[in-house]
């Protein structure tokens, strides 16, 4: 009987522990649960990608400017459900030009600048945060930019048009049918050959950075001192 007792002291002794081990693991578990929820909800969320009329850093735009961005989160799901835009004259955003102040719309897409008139070949900065459905807001955006273009002919400031000498006889279609060959005979028209225009000036003061706009009949491309400007290949003029 003695080791009977023994017997089902240590049963007993054997099952209490496994069940405080089994409430221990529940209540780990429930802790790591609450831990991973925790985590999803305070998931980071970021404004990236910035760009204005469908283009990064655009120089030259014409127009008003249409602002659009990307959300990246670690939560699945998420809803922007405002967002609000800053417009400023220099990169720190001390000198405001404009601010949306939040807006409630869930649009991040060709979003338009509601800002006073913007001044021609000028650079300005912008940057955008955003909001979700649970009214956290994210930080500002990493600063984009943009050019605005010249759309008159008064903000060319006296620039003047460029062009090759004209053939002094009409150039005709059809050049090769025998009337026209007839009339023409071997003198050469419309031989054009691709303008090469070039332009020599000295700085007086070091250069932060410097835009040059050129607008043109066809294609172009531009060279600064022998080396060619961009990495685009006949752009429309």
């Amino acid at each position: 009987m003695v080791v009977k007792n023994r017997k089902f002291k240590s049963d007993f002794l054997m099952n209490r522990i496994s069940g405080r081990l089994f409430l221990s693991l529940l209540f780990c578990v429930g802790l790591c649960n609450v831990g991973i929820a925790k985590i999803s909800e305070d998931a980071l969320a970021t404004v990236s990608r910035l760009y204005c009329k469908g283009i990064e850093k655009p120089i030259g735009i014409m127009g008003a400017p249409m602002f659009g961005w990307h959300i990246d989160s670690e939560m699945k799901n998420y809803l922007q459900s405002a967002y609000e835009i800053e417009l400023s004259a220099d990169p720190d955003f001390s000198h405001l030009v404009w601010r949306s102040g939040k807006v409630d719309s869930d649009n991040s897409v060709s979003v338009k600048y509601a800002g006073p008139m913007l001044n021609p070949a000028t650079r300005y900065y912008w940057r955008v945060r955003v909001w979700d459905t649970k009214g956290k807001a994210t930080d500002w955006s990493q600063a984009s930019s943009f050019v605005t273009g010249l759309e008159n002919s008064s903000q060319w400031l006296g620039a003047e048009w460029i062009a090759m000498e004209h053939d002094k006889d009409k150039v005709v279609p059809l050049l090769h049918a025998p009337d026209v060959r007839n009339a023409v005979g071997d003198r050469k028209i419309g031989d054009y050959r691709l303008p090469l225009i070039r332009k020599s000036f000295t700085l007086n003061a070091p250069i932060k950075s410097a835009v040059a706009f050129v607008c043109g009949l066809g294609q172009f491309e531009l060279f600064l001192n022998g080396e060619k400007v961009g990495d685009h290949f006949l752009d429309p003029g």
